[in-house]
């Protein structure tokens, strides 16, 4: 078999998680909260994902790489509990909260890596730290003289 009978086949091939012989069928499902926050990508860039509408949930991925201008994609819920980012399905079978693996209709992977794995715990560890404590006494300065 030739490179270019290979590529054809692949081209060919459904989309990941419908049939396609690479995946298995999906073992968990991602919830659109476990995709916000700051990524690394395998192709060099820095990816956030976050809510572009405030009253509902609609999720983008801004991906920078300077000096090159931000590129901005849609990321869109699929039935079984996959995602769409651009033109790239959500590798269920290979992804985890912490890992995903992103694969283009021509066999194209890129894997994104959270950057902070602990965010959720650490956002609620923040919120603590805004909570204003009780005031605590000055100290009160004393007088040259006083004892």
């Amino acid at each position: 078999t030739d490179s270019s009978s290979i590529q054809n086949s692949a081209m060919a091939m459904p989309w990941p998680g419908l049939d396609a012989w690479w995946t298995t069928p999906a073992q968990m499902k991602i919830e659109s909260e476990e995709l916000l926050g700051a990524w690394a990508d395998s192709l060099g860039n820095a990816v956030v994902v976050a809510s572009a509408d405030a009253f509902q949930p609609r999720l983008e991925a801004v991906l920078q790489r300077p000096p090159r201008r931000d590129i901005v994609l849609p990321l869109k819920p699929v039935e079984g509990g996959g995602w769409i980012c651009g033109n790239a399905w959500l590798d269920l079978a290979w992804s985890s909260k912490t890992k995903l693996h992103w694969i283009t209709a021509d066999g194209r992977v890129s894997v994104w890596v959270r950057l902070n794995p602990n965010e959720p715990e650490l956002d609620e560890a923040n919120e603590a730290d805004e909570q204003p404590d009780e005031q605590a006494p000055l100290p009160v300065r004393k007088e040259s003289g006083e004892k």
